[in-house]
């Protein structure tokens, strides 16, 4: 008997809230048609990911392990996960306030002797 069927969504340039929404929803239809398909988008052909995006992504993979699933990504670049505070901070923070955090998020990093200000894992 064969495993679990694997359902890929491939991801190209800059995504934004409305691509990935797109992606979610075709994920959520997948697993209404097959509860056990593994969801794994291929991040391979990713330039950047607005913040927004990356909200949906978080509260995405959020969901699927609250329902005991998982979400792979796959090839998402080193130098994606670098943008990811930038990102989040201009989806986040009022324009007036982002330099004062960046500012903050630098001296954290320095603080603690670390290179960055935060990190991000891959599922």
């Amino acid at each position: 008997m064969p495993g679990p069927v694997t359902q890929l969504f491939v991801l190209r340039g800059q995504v934004d809230e409305p691509e990935l929404l797109q992606v979610v929803r075709d994920a959520c239809a997948a697993l209404q048609a097959n509860h056990s398909c593994k969801l794994t988008l291929d991040c391979a052909g990713v330039t950047s990911f607005t913040g927004k995006a990356l909200l949906l992504l978080g509260w995405f993979c959020n969901q699927t392990r609250s329902a005991g699933l998982s979400l792979r990504l796959l090839d998402l670049s080193e130098d994606i996960i670098r943008t990811v505070p930038d990102r989040l901070v201009e989806a986040m923070i009022p324009a007036d306030l982002r330099p004062q955090v960046m500012e903050a998020m630098t001296l954290g990093a320095v603080r603690k002797g670390s290179h960055r200000a935060c990190s991000f894992s891959n599922n």
